[in-house]
């Protein structure tokens, strides 16, 4: 039978901390995550809206090259709805790489047990995931 000092419901980045500490504490401690380690920011949120301002930054930084002293004359910048389609295209690109394994190695690394099965558990208490009865499991 598993059992854990700690059951930490979802992995998002409260979830990896929680574990992570738990972890380099000495206790033993599980994950349960229903998608994907690391939470919304890296793959939905923080890191594909940090790409477009990324963007829109460089783009403002290039139209201001000769007030900087950078270049001696004006640049030539794409039409706006052109550089907003490539910032749009480079934002899906980091969107779309929807891989938690490095999130999963790094919790495995520090012996965190995490649910392969990515099931949501609907109670409290003591948990043994082997013998938790069907109708508190959803997938």
């Amino acid at each position: 039978m598993d059992t854990y000092d700690v059951v930490v419901l979802g992995g998002g980045s409260a979830g990896e901390t929680v574990a992570t500490t738990v972890a380099r504490g000495g206790k033993s401690v599980a994950v349960v995550e229903q998608k994907l380690l690391g939470g919304e920011c890296p793959y939905f949120a923080c890191m594909p809206s940090k790409a477009m301002l990324h963007s829109a930054e460089i783009r403002h930084r290039i139209a201001g090259a000769p007030a900087h002293g950078a270049v001696s004359r004006p640049l030539s910048l794409d039409e706006g709805k052109l550089a907003y389609r490539a910032a749009a295209a480079r934002r899906h690109e980091i969107a779309d790489r929807l891989d938690d394994s490095a999130h999963a190695r790094e919790l495995r690394a520090l012996g965190v047990a995490l649910d392969e099965e990515r099931l949501a558990l609907t109670t409290l208490g003591p948990l043994d995931r082997r013998n938790l009865p069907r109708e508190l499991l959803h997938h």
